[in-house]
């Protein structure tokens, strides 16, 4: 579940609900294992903004940022995520 602003500037913010979870595999002794938490909550934020490169297409830069907290059955100490991406849009109208 999300929402998204798109100001009259050509910029937009937007926040959206998430589930997330983690999954790891590692070698240890000649073996591969694998562990993965439950399912927990996170967040999504995104902001950007487009400028028009033609009469039909936009094209800009944006940035993403997810924070998350997904527990661990295991440990019982939940895993705290964040992750950070920059991009680029594009949009056609």
């Amino acid at each position: 579940v999300g929402l998204a602003y798109y100001f009259r500037t050509n910029g937009y913010i937007g926040a959206s609900a998430a589930a997330g979870q983690l999954r790891a595999t590692f070698q240890e002794g000649g073996a591969t294992e694998s562990d993965e938490t439950s399912l927990g909550f996170g967040v999504n934020l995104v902001a950007g903004g487009e400028w028009w490169v033609s009469d039909n297409w936009a094209m800009g830069p944006g940035v993403q940022l997810f924070l998350g907290r997904v527990p661990d059955d295991e440990t019982d100490s939940p895993w705290t995520v964040l992750a950070v991406a920059l991009g680029l849009s594009a949009t056609y109208d």
